[in-house]
């Protein structure tokens, strides 16, 4: 939703029991009157939302024209107050306009769009994978090993926009929990498996179509009932794991709760965040 000059990003309750459905009146979460907010994406917990903050909806306005962005969180249960997220957008905790990246701010600052959070907590954080423009070591930087790596925004050439191949996806850590006013992100790592001679953006994470009981499971993740336990043992004697129905007591890591209370390492910080138990962010 748009407001006066600036950007403004909403909020509107939704109540499915409702016939028809029905959608409440829209909130303000997040404004910023110099930059186009867009891209939101919610933390699994439904108590966080992610976006972009920059001078355009997307990473560029056509290809060579430069165009910059951060991403932010708009913290719903602290009064919508938002976060710069310095570590994931490559800000140096030394100072202001200080960057801890190797080619500099001018060559790979304001280089980051379009996040999408993966749906579920893994090892204590949230997962944010988002496009970004910044260098890949000496892959695809300037005077790199992959032709194109000095090219951060394209170019056009005959008249045929020619995309930059630094365009590429990163992936970032979130803290779960977080103290007031602390910066909840960690820096980020590239996605491996991408193709150098391309670009890629826009990544949305989503989860495997959940396995039925008596199917093999890595996690409680993969089951549709929640429950992922020993089945047996291999030959080499390492246990096997099977989705199976709701057991009796408490429930570990991943799989399904109601209440923090449902999880058996509630008392060394477990809690359960969108229906799974989850693991504290190790301190």
């Amino acid at each position: 939703m748009k407001s006066g000059v600036g950007q403004t990003l909403g909020l509107m309750t939704y109540d499915d029991a409702a016939s028809p459905p029905l959608f409440g009146a829209p909130a303000v979460i997040a404004t910023d009157a110099s930059h186009a907010v867009a891209w939101p994406s919610f933390t699994p917990d439904g108590n966080a939302v992610l976006f972009h903050a920059g001078d355009s909806f997307d990473t560029s306005g056509g290809s060579g024209v430069p165009h910059y962005a951060d991403l932010r969180l708009a913290d719903l249960a602290d009064g919508n107050k938002v976060a710069t997220l310095d570590a994931l957008n490559a800000w140096s905790s030394s100072g202001a306009g200080a960057t801890y990246l190797p080619y500099g701010a001018a060559e790979e600052a304001h280089s980051n769009y379009e996040p999408a959070v993966l749906p579920v907590a893994v090892g204590g954080y949230y997962w944010v994978v988002f496009t970004s423009r910044r260098c890949y070591g000496n892959t695809l930087a300037p005077g790199g090993t992959t032709t194109g790596g000095d090219n951060r925004w394209g170019s056009v050439v005959m008249g045929n926009e020619v995309p930059s191949i630094r365009k590429k996806l990163w992936i970032a850590a979130l803290d779960v929990t977080a103290a007031a006013g602390k910066d909840r992100s960690h820096p980020a790592f590239y996605l491996p498996g991408q193709e150098l001679e391309a670009g890629n953006m826009r990544a949305f994470a989503a989860l495997e179509p959940c396995k039925a009981n008596g199917v093999a499971c890595e996690s409680a993740a993969d089951c549709c009932g929640g429950f992922c336990r020993p089945s047996g043992t291999s030959e080499a004697g390492v246990p096997s794991l099977t989705c199976v129905p709701k057991p009796s007591g408490c429930s570990h890591e991943d799989e399904s709760c109601t209440v923090t209370a449902d999880c058996c390492d509630a008392p060394a910080g477990y809690e359960c965040l969108n229906s799974r138990c989850t693991r504290p962010t190790p301190g």
